[in-house]
């Protein structure tokens, strides 16, 4: 058969398995040809038998090996724990190069404690690489954690970190003899926000490793580190000291981790944490903010800073510059940013934001002006029914939305002359629904609810737009409604409005009709005569040939 395993290859899986102790040393001398199929049949059964010494062979030839050759040495590494502590801890320069190469390419977190045992030798020149490498493993594992994927070996991240953070810990308590504080920033990296052990070295200044770790906190540019320290002021008991370091960074790294931040109003502890917070030295140049940070940036900035603890001023430095000079979503921020501070200068500057060239700016300027209670606000809020952007006069119909057309109905009766119109004014304008709910009023068959409509176009002068409910009107089957639309009408001009009054003039069954519908074409300009001669069918004059 073509597939027949060749005589080679069977008498290496028979030297893989076999119990025979001589088996590994006559693979270990196969080695030694250093390439071709017998060397790659040899490192193959190497690494599937469980034999330190035969581990160790293969590790010295790690440096020389293919991409292909180092898949396989990869492949049996659950059995090659052994070699790769000895080669750490007692193996000569090579051996601990090639153990080290080896951990890096396939991600040994196992190692990590014996890794640790070498960084804290504080004489011995390989403690330097071991930190590193200690330090990229605990990178990788965080970053294999965060992505919520399991590692190449196959094991749960969670009970990994659990098992190297033990070691770690040992190692934090060891801290006063090794001095190492890389570890105990891979330990920091490691614990997390919720760390009952890292919580309690913040919160006690006298502790060894409080210095150290507050170090770390406030110089270490470790995404980790940075993504730790922002995490812990979401936390309950994030210590003092965390909020304090937060506010004192300046570096640009932890200015964008911490802009990206997300602010969630349902999160107490962070609400609480961040308005313990005074200032973030980190925005303090607000015009930096607006020139170097992106709009999403400045919106971000604004909204921290409004949510920190800092007096009303400064919140106001920041937003009146943003105001001024910021992109449009950085803008919107610091307009909605106005909405939780009162006084006069916040009210100023709520002024400019209505000025904004942009609606969404406007808009939230608008919704904020009646509680301020600025002079002009009435006015300026009636002018802005009329703005050409829609979200703009929404809000303005919002902020007035007491003139509406149901509160005008229920308030007309007790309102003087004066006040009818005032109010009626407003809600024609306001309350875009109210001519149509005006013609309804017309139509109904209440009497009081039509006469009282027929005074309320009149108050609210747009008797013009419902001229063709008020003619309907003429025909309706009481005379006083009759008179009262024949009345209104003098102040609708359309030509079929003229028509309809002069029908009434002359054909109404009632006088007060036939008067009123008179007396308003009289106010149009039209004698009620002379317009029915004009509506006259005319004369059929015969012809000649009929004579």
């Amino acid at each position: 058969m073509s597939t027949a395993v060749r005589p080679l290859q069977k008498s290496f899986d028979a030297l893989a398995k076999s119990h025979n102790e001589a088996a590994t040393p006559t693979l270990m001398a196969a080695l030694s040809v250093g390439s071709g199929p017998v060397f790659d049949g040899a490192l193959a059964a190497l690494c599937t038998r469980r034999n330190k010494a035969g581990h160790l062979a293969v590790l010295r030839y790690w440096p020389a090996m293919s991409a292909a050759q180092k898949q396989v040495v990869e492949k049996g590494r659950p059995r090659m724990g052994g070699a790769l502590r000895e080669a750490l801890l007692e193996g000569d320069d090579q051996l601990f190069a090639a153990a080290r190469d080896f951990v890096e390419a396939s991600g040994d977190f196992d190692l990590i404690p014996t890794l640790v045992m070498v960084a804290e030798q504080p004489h011995n020149e390989r403690s330097r690489v071991a930190i590193d490498l200690t330090m990229n493993l605990v990178d990788q594992l965080c970053t294999w954690i965060a992505e919520h994927r399991e590692p190449v070996i196959g094991r749960d991240p969670e009970t990994i970190r659990y098992c190297v953070l033990e070691s770690l810990e040992r190692s934090v308590e060891r801290f006063r003899e090794h001095q190492r504080a890389e570890l105990l920033e891979a330990f920091v990296v490691l614990a997390g926000p919720h760390s009952t052990s890292l919580v309690s070295i913040l919160d006690n200044p006298l502790h060894p490793c409080y210095k150290s770790v507050v170090h770390t906190l406030t110089t270490s540019l470790n995404p980790n580190v940075l993504q730790l320290l922002l995490a812990m002021l979401a936390t309950k008991d994030a210590p003092q000291i965390v909020r304090t370091v937060a506010s004192k960074r300046t570096d640009r790294q932890f200015a964008e981790l911490l802009l990206e931040m997300p602010l969630d109003p349902k999160c107490m502890p962070q609400k609480r944490n961040l308005s313990k917070i005074k200032s973030f030295a980190c925005l303090e140049s607000h015009e930096l903010i607006c020139t170097e940070f992106l709009p999403a940036q400045q919106a971000a900035a604004v909204k921290l800073v409004a949510a920190s603890g800092g007096h009303d001023d400064h919140k106001l430095d920041l937003i009146e510059v943003v105001l001024r000079h910021g992109a449009l979503e950085g803008r919107i921020a610091a307009a909605g940013a106005l909405g939780h501070i009162m006084g006069q200068r916040a009210s100023k500057l709520v002024l400019q934001a209505l000025d904004d060239a942009d609606g969404a700016v406007q808009t939230l300027a608008v919704r904020q002006l009646r509680e301020r209670r600025i002079p002009g606000t009435m006015s300026r809020l009636i002018q802005l029914v009329d703005s050409p952007n829609d979200d703009v006069s929404a809000a303005a119909r919002e902020a007035l939305s007491e003139f509406s057309f149901d509160n005008y109905t229920s308030r007309f009766d007790v309102l003087d002359e004066e006040a009818r119109r005032a109010m009626g004014k407003r809600v024609a304008k306001v309350d875009h629904t109210a001519v149509d709910r005006l013609k309804q009023d017309l139509a109904n068959p209440i009497r009081r609810t039509r006469l009282r409509a027929l005074e309320m176009g009149t108050a609210m002068n747009v008797l013009p737009l419902v001229a063709d409910a008020l003619i309907e009107r003429l025909q309706d089957e009481d005379h006083l409604v009759r008179v009262a639309a024949a009345e209104a009408l003098q102040y609708c001009k359309a030509s079929d409005v003229r028509n309809a009054l002069v029908t009434a003039a002359g054909a109404d069954k009632s006088i007060a009709v036939q008067n009123a519908a008179k007396n308003s074409l009289r106010s149009l300009g039209t004698d009620s005569r002379t317009a029915a001669a004009a509506l006259a069918p005319k004369p059929v004059l015969a012809g000649k040939g009929d004579e």
